[in-house]
Parts: C-alpha cells; structure tokens; sequence
C-alpha cells in the first residue's frame, strides 16, 4: 500500500480535487473529516460530474463540492489483509482501489497499479507462481474490432456504454489501430473544449502502450504500472492481429491464478 495517501475534505472544490489528482498523478484521493474516512472520490467521478466545469476550474462542474460527488461508505482493507483478498475486492466490485484503515484512521491507499507493480516484480525475479505469468497471446482480449476513423466523440463515448467497456480502439486511416481511447480520455476530451461531434480521428490523443504477444504478463503490467496506464494494445510478430489487455483484465487473471 502506499502510506498516509493524499486527502480532500467534503468541502473542497471538485476542481481543486482533480487540480491534486493530476499534480499526484494520482486517479483516487481518499475523503476525510474530522480524522474519519467518509468516501472516496476518483477522476471518473470528478469528470462524469461535469468535465468542462471542473477543468476549466469554474462553472457548476469545478465549484461542486467533492460531497456531491464522492462514493460514500467505501469499501476498505487492513492492513493485515492478505493480497488475495484485496485483489478479489478490486475484481469482484470493479473498483480501482482500496482505502487502508486501522483503528478507524486511514492509513494507506491501495491501488491497481500498487498491485500492477507487485505483478512486475514477481515475474522480473521468477517468483511468480505457476499460471500467474504466461505469455500475453493467452490473456489478451482479441475480439475486440476499431470503431471507424469517422465516428464522432458522442458516439464513441455511446458505443463503449453500450458494450459496457472503458477503452475502444479507433480505426488509423492506413487500417490497424490508430488510437486507443478511454472513458477518461473523452472526458477530458470534451472539458479542453473539444466538441461532442468532433470525428475522434481528428482529436489528438496519447499513444497507446503496445506490448508482443509473445511478452509476458508482468511485462504488460510494469509497462502500465510505469505510466499509469489503463490497457496495452497487444500485437503478434506481424501486426496482423492486434488486441487489447486492461487492469481489469491482469487483475481477474492474477485472481483466478492465485485461487
């Protein structure tokens, strides 16, 4: 876990949450009051809320307090808690971490990418245990197509809440792909001023992470770990076929390996 993590209050300002989320390069802060954790607030939810507000520091979005829009009654760990039953936590809920209280007072925060970083270090010292560390080509997501370079970031945002995912591929104008793009990556989109109806092709965006098939779990989750990323493209020696490998995915893996 990482000890005595960063907090806000209730009172903060959404903007100024987001403003030390970003400086942290940090995607939870733990929300406290009076010494008692009361929530915790993620960079979804400061987005979801209203991303133009809160980005550009004013309007109904960046003044919202975080109690408006913190998740109450969080779900926490021990810090005596074995790893196992903390990664289930993570799985199970789909969550992104877990606040570490002791005695009642917050004492650590744990996260995907503490546990991404724990997924590393055990394949890079050949520790890991059987099944917990086999080459990407058998965990990736393969079936997974691009949207087209033309669809608009509305419909990009409709198409991953309709399959239920938080990253899509978008179609680069030669074929393969030529962007990967997250929930958060639209948001964040749409709050800089990018218009809704905007081709997604036309938008600048990070480059996505691309791992060989032949690499290995740990090597995907250091690479994410690394830069705080959410998904790696995965590629085979070709580039004939590409897919795709999230921390939700590493993360169900790793459970299903330890159980």
């Amino acid at each position: 876990m990482t000890p005595d993590p960063a907090v806000v209050a209730p009172s903060d300002s959404a903007a100024n949450a987001l403003a030390l989320m970003d400086s942290l390069r940090v995607r939870h802060l733990p929300v406290v009051e009076d010494g008692a954790l009361v929530g915790i607030v993620s960079d979804r939810d400061l987005l979801a809320r209203s991303g133009h507000g809160v980005l550009g520091g004013g309007g109904e979005g960046g003044l919202a307090p975080v109690r408006d829009v913190m998740r109450r009654d969080p779900i926490t760990a021990a810090p005596d808690d074995l790893i196992v039953a903390a990664v289930t936590e993570l799985s199970v809920h789909r969550i992104g971490c877990l606040p570490v209280v002791e005695a009642g007072r917050l004492v650590g925060i744990v996260t995907e990418t503490d546990f991404l970083r724990l997924l590393a270090l055990l394949g890079a010292s050949g520790l890991a245990p059987a099944g917990l560390d086999p080459e990407l080509r058998h965990v990736a997501q393969y079936a997974v197509e691009a949207a087209p370079a033309r669809t608009s970031v509305a419909e990009a945002a409709a198409r991953m809440a309709a399959l239920g995912v938080r990253h899509l591929p978008i179609a680069g104008p030669e074929g393969g792909w030529g962007a990967l793009v997250s929930d958060r990556d639209l948001r964040r989109a749409i709050g800089a001023g990018v218009h809704a109806g905007q081709r997604v092709a036309e938008v600048s965006w990070s480059s996505p992470l691309v791992c060989p098939a032949s690499a290995r779990v740990s090597e995907a989750a250091g690479l994410m770990a690394e830069h705080k990323a959410t998904a790696v493209v995965v590629a085979d020696e070709a580039q004939a076929r590409l897919g795709i490998i999230t921390t939700t995915d590493l993360l169900e893996h790793a459970l299903g390996a330890l159980s």
